[in-house]
């Protein structure tokens, strides 16, 4: 509720009049049941950030990964809350024990859960319109006048501005869809290698920034995208829906591109590839640019969620370039899912050793 307000709040900044128009999602509670859950530190990855950090030496945050196997953001997150708490503090680069006792505080967690999910209720009754819609506001930023109706809302007043008094037509409907799947999901490239993988340093220059058609569960093409890509989804052709999506998602991208890509590049899968190979292709035969498959299995499927260098380590051992020319120009790199980076990072590293001099992620869809 808070963010919301900040959000209608601009709406009207500097303008005598403005419109602010709330469109709730089915994926909503999905969406504040992850923010909720990745507030609440795991007592046990504490217990491992604690025993890595138990000689007082300060660890880097690659270092406590390996020793830990937490993935990286949810990592960075807990040594906030132990940072917080007194049991850990930064030195330099690293962190260290402060040798101060931690307690998972259950009681704390279980209150910071339950306010949660009081805003969660409260933006699902603010779209339902049970009350004044300014209430339910104020009520959120603690104003003591929170009861009092406003008299001007849509609810306060019983009718919609002008210009959504009328039922949504079909066009109106379409146009909000084409604008929800319109906007533009970055990959950044990742940096460093993770120290013990292989590889040291910055990563090379030669992996550009990506795209996703969707992220995590957004109205646009979220359930769409995350139905289709599902690790238990049946393989098969991409959908045209889903294919001119990306189509169009390119049409954007190329108004930035340094360089316009010439070659498309489909990763292998276990799961779906005939999704990925379709797709490459589709869009070779829509962009008139060449289709080349390079890639192939050499060992065993990486395990999901890993920390960096575990993850760094397995798709290096299970990911081969076939002995093949790569022809020159920017290489466009396809894949259904994008969640740590690391799977086309090695990718495109893998790429540049083969003389590749840039290299685009593209993706379905970019998890969280």
């Amino acid at each position: 509720p808070v963010a919301y307000y900040q959000q209608v709040g601009r709406a009207g900044r500097a303008l005598e009049t403005a419109v602010a128009v709330l469109l709730p999602a089915e994926t909503d509670d999905r969406v504040w049941a992850y923010f909720a859950d990745s507030s609440t530190p795991d007592p046990a990855v504490a217990a491992r950030v604690l025993a890595a950090l138990g000689d007082g030496e300060p660890l880097s945050l690659p270092k406590l990964e390996e020793a830990t196997g937490a993935r990286r953001g949810r990592l960075e997150a807990l040594l906030k809350i132990l940072a917080v708490d007194g049991a850990v503090r930064r030195v330099g680069m690293g962190w260290q024990a402060t040798g101060q006792p931690w307690v998972f505080d259950a009681a704390r967690y279980a209150e910071l859960a339950a306010a949660r999910a009081d805003e969660a209720e409260i933006m699902r009754r603010y779209a339902a319109g049970a009350g004044c819609l300014m209430s339910f506001l104020r009520l959120a930023l603690d104003d003591p006048h929170a009861g009092e109706p406003c008299g001007v809302c849509s609810v306060c007043t019983g009718t919609l501005p002008a210009s959504l008094s009328q039922k949504p037509t079909g066009p109106d409907v379409e146009a909000a869809r084409v604008f929800a799947r319109g906007r533009d999901v970055v990959l950044e490239p990742r940096k460093l290698w993770p120290p013990g993988s292989g590889r040291k340093g910055r990563i090379s220059a030669a992996l550009g920034e990506g795209r996703a058609l969707a992220f995590a569960d957004d109205p646009g093409w979220g359930d769409l995208v995350a139905r289709l890509t599902h690790d238990d989804a049946p393989d098969g052709d991409v959908p045209d829906e889903v294919a001119a999506g990306i189509i169009e998602l390119m049409a954007r991208w190329a108004r930035v591109w340094p360089v316009r890509p010439k070659l498309v590049v489909p990763m292998p899968s276990r799961r779906h590839s005939k999704l990925i190979t379709s797709l490459a292709r589709h869009i070779c035969e829509t962009g008139r640019l060449e289709y080349a498959d390079l890639f192939a299995f050499g060992g065993p499927r990486p395990a999901a969620g890993t920390a960096s260098l575990q993850r760094v380590t397995a798709v290096t051992a299970s990911l081969r370039l076939r002995p093949e020319p790569i022809p020159p120009g920017p290489i466009l790199l396809v894949d259904d899912t994008y969640a740590t980076g690391w799977t086309m990072t090695v990718a495109a590293a893998l790429l540049g050793d083969g003389g590749a001099e840039a290299v685009y992620p593209l993706v379905l869809h970019r998890r969280p």
